[in-house]
């Protein structure tokens, strides 16, 4: 019997925290356990009370065993000895309740729970044994509680025994008992087993029923969805097998989600490929098409269907199946406009077109098929040239011209053949196929020109005469081959011959002689040759033919011997003029800027104390920079201020120095030629704006110290530029950030509370609050403590007063979420540091000691509705990060109030029997606490799902919950094995067929 004042400060109790729900399971410990097995040796109590007993301790073991089975897994350890007692210390006391105490009302829980432990014990001590056993008593449960709430669960661990026992037969009837329940919480997932028996015993279209059934009923969200998907997917499967297209059709069709209906299709179409039946998935992926003919996976599904028809050996059927997939993804085409919003999946349909037209132009003309047969080359040949008609450029043109040459060669069409070898040779400077294409374009030219002599079509006349095609072509390559690196001198020596004897054929005799003096040399030691090369010369100058001035002077100038040193200096006069004449000249008639740079850049380095050698630099780097070669433009460049620094060109050339830096990510450079821009022409236009820049890299490079230089320098040398105003913050920033606090707090306070006198600064409220939040935590000092309080408080004052003029945004809220939660913080510090100790060690009356133990509970109450309602202000601000650490905290809270509850003070004045009672239920009000602690960081992984977002609050809620609530919430280094709801010997099917 309880005496008053005990019941009294119970239901104290109970009104403070609320009363632990019926039948919720006690926290788990080892006094806990101490205390009920002394109850069940020593109470005087019925068989009822005993057994029930009995079972708490039981379930206790259960629990103790899966946390320290949780531990070995999460240490990484295989030896599960540990855990293994505490699940076989349950099964003994299960049993012990099954035997002794076959009336009690939960024994076919206790039954239940027996079979669940066998199980237990079977997976971590690896004994099949006990799930044999385990399988026994689970019959023998359902068999003796026909109607218990048990007897579903246990029909479906029957089931998933005999289904792993590849037993369908059975399996199949335990899976219908529990199916049979209407009530039963896992019944789909009971279906589900059940339509993969039906499928493992070959009942089609009962699988099928069962399997649709299960998606029908995996409505909801988490594990239901998984399911749905699971039975989604393995209905692909099933259709399949049964062969019946129009039904597998309209089912996905029906189910009204376009992106799945399309997975599934497209699934079902892979698996008639598997199985070989080519002409079934043919027709699937053309019907799909149809279905959807502008659907971004249009393309793929036909590039698909051409796969099966080469796969069949139909290569006429493949080719009209490409230029479907041709006409498909056309610029015009009515699937290009339908998908013009998204460039990336137009890329991807063309990117597909080019693999296809490679593959088949190559595999079909060059395959040992294509070589015994006319019809194929003849496709191959089509193919080619549709793959140059859809295809320009790309990274296997040189390999695709290669090929199309050969074919082309092997067909004897020679002048489409030397098109491509040239087109190859051009592609590649010393690439695979560079020297083989290079000799093979003469040769096709040389064909080309028995043919053309054959027809006796050769000008005629006096005078330089034009060169036929076929001549200009082999011309063309026989200089072409001369280029290529590494080639044999005998036949590069025999090559240029015989260029040159080409030109003299045609009485070309300049150009010819050029080609001579290379082979052959001539003598230049006479004075007819001073006399002709000024002739010459001044031939070449007076028609403005500055290529050919150049290049013979240039030769003039190499010859040993030839003419005086006045003749030397004056051509070398001339050569410089026509070499930059050239130059220019060549590139408005070619537009080849290549070649430009390079000349600009010989040009430089052979006359470097021109007058035109820094304009020849210059034009370098812009050649450069327009080619896409930005490291070469900067060596350009940098040549040009180093040697030239007084050059007109010198501070534009630093300016796009930083910026050609920069954009190649080299901040460090990038800097330190904008500083350089700025030291030596700091009136220069870009001088602020490349000042900045410098600022803004140092700052990336973690040079702080630079950064506030040029920073500072920036905002003195131009105050009123749009950027000083954000300068003034990365100031600030960065003074902190390098260990200056002094100087940071200045700074922000600046921004804020900007010195009397200073010109008004606009700034927004954003800006201001996150310099308000900079400057509070600078307060780093305890002594500090109560400043930095009073500093949160006006800054939130401030923002409330923004807030109604309607201004600021997330950068504000965040700032004044942090600043609510810090406050919020000292309350959180107050309220965990109440304790419910009683008198301690004054010896009160009873009365008394209930007064005190009531004031320290009512305290503790109140700290902690406080504790709430301020975490629930800062909730209410809105910033994601904060409201996440609020729920946190107002978990932790939680959690330390029932530690709190669970280690008060027991009144001395109850007998032992009394005081071990009361600390039950001291435990079943802490047990709620923590129950509402889990609620609060439920609430915060919820939220983090639903926001995507994911920190060390939702890692502490995530943590906290696997050891408040194991079962719900495992430790996240707990991984589970994929399902495979398919038989041992479906499974060996599958990995012999190799699907």
């Amino acid at each position: 019997m309880f005496t008053p004042k005990f019941l009294g400060y119970s239901l104290l109790l109970c009104l403070a925290v609320g009363a632990a729900p019926a039948g919720a399971t006690e926290p788990l410990s080892q006094e806990s356990m101490t205390r009920l097995k002394e109850l069940i040796r020593t109470a005087e109590v019925d068989d009822e009370t005993r057994a029930e007993m009995i079972l708490r301790l039981a379930n206790l073991y259960v629990e103790e065993g899966r946390v320290v089975y949780a531990g070995e897994m999460e240490a990484g350890s295989e030896d599960h000895a540990a855990s293994q007692v505490w699940i076989e210390r349950s099964i003994k006391l299960f049993e012990q309740i099954t035997a002794r105490y076959p009336q009690f009302a939960r024994a076919d829980e206790a039954g239940f729970a027996l079979g669940q432990a066998r199980i237990e014990l079977a997976n971590v001590s690896g004994d099949s044994g006990q799930r044999v056993v385990a399988n026994t008593e689970l019959t023998k449960l359902v068999k003796q509680f026909p109607q218990s709430r048990f007897a579903a669960d246990a029909y479906l661990l029957i089931g998933e025994f005999w289904f792993d026992q590849n037993e369908p037969s059975k399996a199949l009837i335990a899976y219908q008992h529990a199916v049979a329940d209407p009530n039963f919480e896992r019944r789909t997932f009971a279906r589900y087993k059940l339509a993969w028996v039906w499928y493992n015993l070959g009942e089609f279209d009962q699988a099928t029923v069962a399997m649709k059934t299960v998606v029908s009923e995996s409505v909801g969200e988490g594990n239901r969805i998984k399911l749905r998907e699971e039975a989604l997917h393995d209905l692909v499967r099933f259709f399949a097998d049964q062969g019946d297209l129009d039904a597998a059709w309209d089912y996905f069709q029906g189910i009204g989600e376009p992106a799945l209906f399309t997975d599934c299709v497209e699934r079902l179409a892979a698996i008639y490929a598997e199985q070989g039946k080519f002409d079934a998935a043919v027709v699937t992926l053309r019907r799909l098409i149809v279905h959807a003919p502008v659907a971004a996976s249009a393309p793929a599904h036909q590039a698909e269907i051409v796969h099966l028809m080469v796969k069949m050996g139909r290569a006429e059927d493949a080719w009209l199946e490409l230029e479907r997939l041709r006409t498909m993804v056309a610029t015009a085409s009515g699937w290009s406009r339908a998908n013009a919003s998204h460039p990336d999946v137009v890329a991807t349909a063309r990117g597909t077109l080019e693999a296809e037209l490679r593959s088949f132009a190559v595999n079909t003309g060059l395959s040992r098929e294509g070589r015994h047969s006319a019809a194929r080359r003849e496709l191959s040949d089509r193919a080619f040239a549709a793959y140059f008609t859809e295809v320009s450029h790309g990274e296997h043109e040189a390999d695709m011209r290669y090929a199309w040459a050969e074919l082309l060669y092997g067909l004897k069409r020679f002048d489409a053949a030397y098109d491509q070898y040239m087109a190859v040779v051009s592609l590649e400077e010393n690439g695979a196929h560079t020297s083989f294409c290079a000799e093979s374009a003469v040769f096709a030219a040389d064909e080309l020109l028995k043919r053309e002599r054959k027809a006796g079509t050769a000008p005629t006349g006096v005078g330089p005469k034009p060169l036929t095609s076929a001549e200009g072509k082999l011309l063309a390559a026989l200089d072409q081959y001369t280029r290529i690196p590494g080639g044999d001198p005998v036949k590069v020596r025999a090559a240029i011959y015989r260029s040159g004897y080409l030109l003299y054929e045609r009485d070309q005799f300049k150009e010819a002689a050029v080609r001579f003096r290379t082979v052959i040399g001539l003598d230049p030691q006479s004075r007819e040759a001073e006399q002709a090369a000024h002739l010459i010369l001044d031939s070449f100058a007076l028609t403005k033919d500055w290529d050919n001035l150049e290049e013979t002077s240039r030769a003039f100038l190499a010859e040993a011997g030839l003419g005086s040193p006045a003749f030397k200096a004056e051509i070398r006069q001339v050569y410089e003029s026509a070499r930059i004449e050239g130059v220019e000249a060549r590139l408005l008639r070619t537009g080849d800027k290549a070649t430009a740079v390079v000349e600009y850049l010989v040009f430089q380095e052979e006359f470097p104390a021109s007058t035109h050698a820094d304009l020849a630099l210059h034009d370098a780097g812009v050649y450069l920079t327009e080619l896409g070669r930005p490291r070469d433009a900067i060596r350009a460049r940098e040549r040009l201020v180093e040697q030239y620094p007084k050059s007109k060109y010198a501070a534009d050339e630093m300016a796009v120095l930083g910026f050609a830096y920069e954009s190649l990510a080299d901040f460090r450079q990038a800097a330190t030629w904008y500083e350089r821009l700025v030291a030596t022409q700091p009136s220069h236009p870009a001088a602020a704006d490349a000042l900045y820049s410098a600022a803004v890299l140092r700052w990336s490079l973690g040079q702080g110290v630079a950064a506030i230089g040029d920073y500072t320098r920036f905002v003195q040398g131009w105050p009123q530029h749009p950027a000083a105003h954000g300068a003034r913050l990365e100031i600030a920033g960065l003074l902190e950030a390098n260990g200056r606090p002094a100087e940071a707090s200045q700074a922000w306070l600046a921004i804020f509370a900007p010195p009397r006198g200073a010109p008004p600064e606009p700034w927004t409220a954003d800006e201001v609050m996150h310099a308000r939040l900079r400057f509070g935590r600078l307060f780093t000092s305890p002594a500090d403590e109560g400043k930095q309080a009073q500093h949160w408080k006006d800054s939130l004052a401030w923002y409330q007063a923004a807030k109604v003029r309607g201004e600021g945004g997330s950068t504000a809220a965040e700032a004044a979420a942090e600043m609510s939660f810090r406050l919020a913080e000292r309350a959180f510090g107050a309220a965990l540091s109440l304790r419910i100790d009683g008198p301690g060690d004054r010896p009160l009356p009873g009365q008394k000691v209930d007064r005190v133990l009531s004031a320290q509970l009512v305290a503790k109450a109140r700290a902690m509705q406080e504790v709430e309602a301020t975490y629930t202000d800062v909730i209410e601000i809105g910033s994601v990060a904060w409201a996440m650490e609020s729920l946190v905290r107002q978990g932790q809270a939680q959690e330390q109030f029932a530690d709190t509850i669970e280690r008060s003070y027991v009144p001395a004045y109850l007998t032992a029997a009394q005081q071990e009672i009361y600390r039950m239920k001291l435990q079943d009000m802490a047990w709620q606490m923590r129950q509402k602690a889990a609620a609060f960081y439920v609430a915060a992984l919820d939220k983090s799902r639903e926001l995507g977002w994911y920190g060390p609050a939702s890692v502490a809620a995530s943590a906290r919950l696997s050891v408040l609530a194991p079962e719900a919430f495992p430790p996240a280094f707990e991984i589970l094995p994929e399902p495979r709801f398919v038989a041992t010997v479906e499974r060996a099917g599958r990995f012999e067929r190799g699907d």
